[in-house]
């Protein structure tokens, strides 16, 4: 009774900071009858800074409602991805090469005979288990839960006729890549926010090497804020400051005996902890992170409108 009490309150107050949104400056359709859905901001194909803020909003909405019942969680100290026997869903994998040599990359995809728009969905209701997966694949779940309601699920299954895997390989031909920028500085853009390079080193099983979010807008203090996985979240958004002072209470955690095990295995070795583990220096640990960021290059996109559009209109005149 307790927990549902909690995810009631937690999902009134997300409901609550959805309407602010939606009052600083966005439209508003109603749902269908019986739809059981909250009213959302108005999809403008036609404009993309208007389609940003839908984006910004449903990201918010679904991050909100995941990390509030743990339907979805990070694996922890190495933990095996899973998903609940119930799920709609399947794993797989595929090896990509990686600077430490082959890394296995996770995807979901429906199961045999379930539509694409289903199992999509499915991933938010909470099983007997919680979906145990990265963030990468997890940020892929709440672009394509804006793609699903920019497309509608009959158009969305009709696209997807033939299945796919919800990983960062469906994505790039709805994405837009905005060029100049390692980080989302504006709401609705999509990105990856690095912790210090060498975190692996010294956590090598640890699940903080970063943070996949989508920029919600930006406070008060004009500052861009954050949504993405995870505890950090469950308060709402995020500030870059707040998410590197996460990120350096992960760098400074002692290793677990698995990572331990690990890193003698593997003659690890983590310099970096050496200058900062007494360092109270802030612009130092400033430095360490802005290095982070601008050594992954590009590392921004959007959701492109034109791709909406265009799939919107080959369906509908077929």
């Amino acid at each position: 009774m307790m927990l549902n009490l909690k995810i009631y309150v937690g999902r009134l107050l997300s409901c609550l900071a959805f309407l602010l949104a939606i009052l600083h400056g966005s439209e508003v359709y109603g749902s269908s009858p019986g739809s059981g859905s909250s009213p959302e901001t108005k999809i403008d194909l036609y404009n993309q800074e208007k389609f940003n803020l839908f984006v910004a909003v449903k990201s918010q909405k679904f991050y909100s409602d995941v990390n509030e019942t743990e339907c979805i969680k990070l694996p922890n100290d190495g933990e095996n991805r899973a998903v609940p026997k119930k799920s709609q869903t399947e794993l797989e994998f595929t090896l990509i090469p990686h600077d430490m040599g082959w890394m296995r990359m996770w995807n979901l995809q429906p199961k045999k005979g379930v539509s694409p728009s289903t199992a999509l969905k499915d991933l938010t209701i909470r099983h007997e288990n919680p979906v145990v997966i990265g963030c990468e694949t997890v940020i892929s779940i709440a672009v394509l839960h804006c793609i699903l309601e920019a497309l509608t699920p009959k158009i969305f299954d009709a696209y997807f006729t033939k299945g796919f895997s919800i990983g960062h390989e469906v994505l790039g031909e709805f994405l837009s890549i905005c060029e100049g920028k390692p980080i989302p500085r504006e709401r609705g853009e999509i990105g990856y926010i690095k912790n210090i390079t060498s975190y692996f080193y010294r956590h090598p099983h640890g699940s903080a090497n970063g943070e996949n979010v989508i920029c919600t807008g930006k406070n008060a203090r004009k500052e861009p804020q954050y949504i993405g996985l995870g505890a950090l979240f469950k308060k709402g958004p995020q500030t870059l400051e707040q998410i590197y002072d996460d990120f350096k209470t992960e760098f400074l955690k002692e290793p677990t005996a698995k990572e331990l095990k690990t890193i003698q295995e593997k003659n690890y070795s983590c310099p970096d902890y050496e200058q900062l583990k007494n360092c109270k220096d802030k612009q130092i640990w400033q430095d360490f992170f802005h290095k982070a960021q601008t050594s992954a290059g590009d590392n921004v996109a959007v959701i492109n409108i034109e791709k909406i559009k265009e799939i919107r209109k080959k369906f509908k005149d077929a």
